[in-house]
């Protein structure tokens, strides 16, 4: 039974559509996974701007994955995290050295990306 409660807490992070836990077993739906990997070699993209090329709207879709990414990196990397400042030049303030810390940090891990060295940004 204590297997069960494994899987239940590691369903609350990912996979809960294709798993069903009851108390005795796991029952899995193989055929939605089937059906679903029919579709894993494409993309979706929804836009309400329907002036734009294709190429456009992709590329301003991987632009904002990068966006994203770059937030990621500041809130586990450089270890970000919520602040209480009350004046603007405080916010702005807070975000300009963390978009340094951010800069140096890709900067350094292009660096090494054409120096070929073989470790990571938080190796070195």
């Amino acid at each position: 039974m204590s297997h069960l409660t494994n899987y239940k807490s590691e369903m609350k992070k990912r996979g809960k559509k294709h798993i069903n836990l009851n108390r005795k077993d796991i029952q899995i739906s193989w055929a939605q996974i089937k059906k679903e990997q029919l579709l894993d070699k494409y993309y979706a993209i929804e836009t309400s701007e329907l002036e734009l090329s294709k190429e456009e709207i992709i590329n301003i879709y991987k632009k904002l994955c990068e966006t994203e990414d770059s937030f990621k990196v500041m809130k586990t990397q450089l270890q970000a995290r919520p602040i209480y400042v009350w004046t603007k030049a405080s916010i702005e303030g807070y975000f300009v050295i963390f978009y340094l810390a951010l800069v140096l940090q890709r900067m350094l891990g292009y660096k090494l990306k054409r120096a070929n060295v073989k470790r990571t940004i938080d190796e070195v």
